[in-house]
């Protein structure tokens, strides 16, 4: 078999049009996915808000420590966004400890594949926000 380089050229052509046509989102991720009991599961998201920047702080979610240092200022467009892991909609158990404030807040963050849950911080007081 005797392989021209016009026909590779024309396969070629052929496979970069196919990729090009075939949409891609760099946040879409891997894809929601049913359980045996109908939920759906998918990557459970916790965003940071509010004036928690320069001081020490330690967020926990459902046992699995998302920060544990003093944060800084993200870039334009950017936050402080954490990817906890894989399931359905569930409320997990929050605690957050900051630098300056006498106890922990703790509570229930409610989490869903489909939002992102939120802990808004000022100053000493933390307020979970529902996904959005």
């Amino acid at each position: 078999m005797v392989v021209r380089h016009a026909d590779i050229g024309i396969v070629g052509s052929v496979l970069l049009l196919a990729a090009c046509a075939t949409p891609m989102s760099a946040d879409a991720g891997p894809p929601r996915t049913p359980t045996d009991a109908g939920e759906v599961a998918g990557p459970l998201h916790v965003t940071l808000l509010g004036n928690y920047v320069g001081r020490h702080l330690r967020v926990e979610v459902d046992g699995t420590v998302l920060v544990d240092t003093r944060l800084t200022f993200p870039p334009p467009g950017a936050e402080h966004r954490y990817t906890i892991g894989w399931g359905t909609a569930r409320a997990a158990g929050t605690g957050v400890q900051l630098d300056g404030c006498d106890a922990p807040w703790t509570g229930d963050l409610q989490l869903d594949p489909s939002g992102t849950a939120y802990l808004l911080i000022q100053d000493c007081e933390v307020q979970a926000l529902a996904p959005g």
